[in-house]
């Protein structure tokens, strides 16, 4: 990973989908709300948002383990701070 920037666009996705998820459960909202994150940030964090989407890329050696555990960790804080926002907001 060159720059920040990636992690930066992961969180946000991550963020953004998981805040979503939590304040709908319409599963039409839920999956245009993932659809226009990917098309807004997908081009620059290879769209993943989703630990499980990160560790295939893992196993398929598009990342280095490096670069994986950054990821993995973003995605949780990510996950983590959404839960604050919405226990603020709700």
């Amino acid at each position: 990973m060159k720059t920040v920037l990636p992690l930066v666009y992961e969180y946000l996705g991550t963020f953004l989908l998981v805040f979503v998820v939590m304040i709908t459960t319409n599963p039409f909202i839920i999956g245009i709300s993932f659809t226009i994150i990917m098309l807004l940030i997908g081009k620059f964090n290879r769209g993943m948002s989703n630990p499980a989407i990160s560790y295939s890329m893992y196993l398929q050696s598009k990342m280095s383990f490096n670069e994986f555990l950054s990821i993995i960790a973003v995605q949780f804080i990510a996950t983590l701070s959404s839960y604050g926002v919405y226990t603020i907001v709700a």
